[in-house]
């Protein structure tokens, strides 16, 4: 009886799957819900990305030759990624935004760099934009000395704080850490250099009583973490150098503040082979190393901006061989599940949404330019696995719905984590199997949540959309 079972299963899936699909995954990843590419007439490195009262920011900067310069973007987006404004300044001279964050006013603070016509030198700049990308001011912090900001932020009690260098990268003036507080108007409250070393700073974050701030202590032509804090007034109360096991850090590219300390994601100096890796380092409020952990792709150093999940763990965006990867590592810095994208470069930056969808912006390849690509992926909700067309009942047409979406021409499943029948954080033929099997055959169940809704044990990247989920 078994073997018969087993053979009606295996006739239904191939009855099942139209045969001029049979070979052809979908064009996108599960659990994308928009996709949005930005081309925006040139290469561009995308820097930061946040999270508005409106929508969602991304910025960067567009590259170029020595003589067309680079040039500041910015573009806005709505909640359901259609693109709302972008803006440009163009200068002949080499300018790039870094650092992004969003303003109480529905604006954004930014942090970069400039260089003013009549110099070759970059300088420290700060931009604040309103709702409807109108400039309320630029700021160039010194006209005289060096140096660029890399990170800004609005401060609770409404001043922006942004976080830089000073000073050149060659001898004899290697840049020391900047520390520049102004008012929502504009006006500098001070500017801070609170650490004596050759440091730059690469990103800030408001903590109690102060400010932490991430970056690289420059020693010749090595470097290594460097972990500082500061009071309200931009005084250094406390400072770490850390390098592991001999292994040096080459840029700390974000930080997040967590209940026992906080998290560093950057990449390390290359190796002999001109290598190098991604890393998440965890460390206590007095910067000891709690965890660490390096990304899986030995060369893949893109990894800027990493979001902290508020159902716990990291998600990290980064690349690997192949594509864009977003890895996520749970509370203790241990990979779990990742998407994986093919035809990305790399992914840049990923947040988690005020309604735990995740946003994702990422390089793509073109033959002459590269483009920006900036998707939506499902957050994790409550879900009952294997209740794949959400009618109620588990039964063999969720096993013909699950074949339908990876063989058909149908969009995105509204659940696609209870596709996942075997969890094994994808979504392919050997999950319609297992729940035929278990269905037919008396296999074990799917694991939980099987018997009821509930959240996903193993945490991954597949999710749900709220809207959609019955009760």
């Amino acid at each position: 009886m078994k073997h018969s079972f087993s053979l009606t299963c295996m006739l239904l899936l191939a009855s099942a799957v139209p045969d001029a699909a049979k070979s052809s995954p979908p064009a996108a990843p599960l659990g994308v819900s928009w996709r949005l590419d930005l081309d925006v007439g040139r290469p561009m490195e995308p820097a930061a990305l946040c999270e508005t009262a409106l929508g969602f920011a991304l910025c960067g900067y567009r590259t170029g030759s020595l003589e067309s310069g680079e040039d500041i973007y910015v573009v806005h987006l709505d909640a359901d990624g259609r693109k709302e404004w972008e803006f440009t300044l163009e200068n002949p001279g080499q300018d790039r935004l870094l650092g992004l964050s969003a303003t109480a006013d529905a604006g954004l603070v930014t942090a970069g760099w400039f260089t003013p016509k009549d110099k070759s030198s970059r300088h420290p700049m700060l931009m604040r934009l309103g709702p409807d990308s109108q400039v309320v001011w630029i700021k160039v912090i010194d006209e005289e000395t060096p140096g660029g900001l890399e990170d800004a932020l609005e401060a609770k009690e409404g001043s922006l704080i942004a976080v830089g260098y000073t000073g050149e990268f060659a001898d004899p003036m290697p840049p020391t850490l900047l520390l520049v507080k102004m008012a929502a108007s504009g006006e500098v409250v001070w500017s801070k250099t609170p650490a004596p070393d050759a440091l730059q700073g690469s990103r800030i974050r408001e903590v109690a009583g102060g400010y932490l701030i991430a970056g690289r202590a420059l020693a010749g032509s090595s470097s290594k973490l460097y972990v500082g804090r500061t009071d309200l007034e931009g005084n250094l109360q406390f400072e770490k150098k850390l390098s592991y096991a001999g292994q040096l850090y080459n840029d700390a590219t974000d930080i997040v503040v967590t209940d026992s300390g906080y998290v560093v994601t950057g990449s390390t100096i290359p190796f002999v082979d001109g290598t190098s890796q991604s890393y998440a380092l965890a460390l206590t409020a007095d910067g000891v190393i709690q965890w660490k952990t390096y990304m899986v792709s030995p060369t893949c150093q893109e990894t800027r901006r990493f979001t902290a999940l508020r159902s716990g763990g990291y998600l990290v965006p980064g690349c690997s061989g192949s594509g864009a990867r977003i890895t996520r590592l749970d509370s203790s810095g241990n990979q779990g599940a990742h998407l994986e994208i093919q035809g990305l470069c790399a992914a840049s930056a990923a947040i988690e949404s005020r309604d735990g969808d995740l946003i994702i912006a990422a390089r793509c390849g073109h033959p002459n330019q590269e483009a920006i690509v900036i998707f939506r992926v499902t957050g994790e909700r409550p879900f009952r696995r294997g209740e794949v067309n959400l009618d109620g009942v588990i039964d063999i047409s969720d096993a013909i719905s699950i074949l339908l979406w990876l063989f058909g021409p149908g969009g995105m499943p509204p659940c696609p984590d209870a596709l996942d029948a075997n969890d094994d954080a994808k979504v392919d033929i050997s999950d319609a199997i297992s729940l035929l099997s278990f269905q037919f055959i008396g296999t074990p169940a799917p694991p939980e949540p099987f018997a009821s809704k509930g959240m996903d044990p193993t945490p991954d990247l597949l999710g749900c959309r709220e809207d959609l989920v019955g009760p």
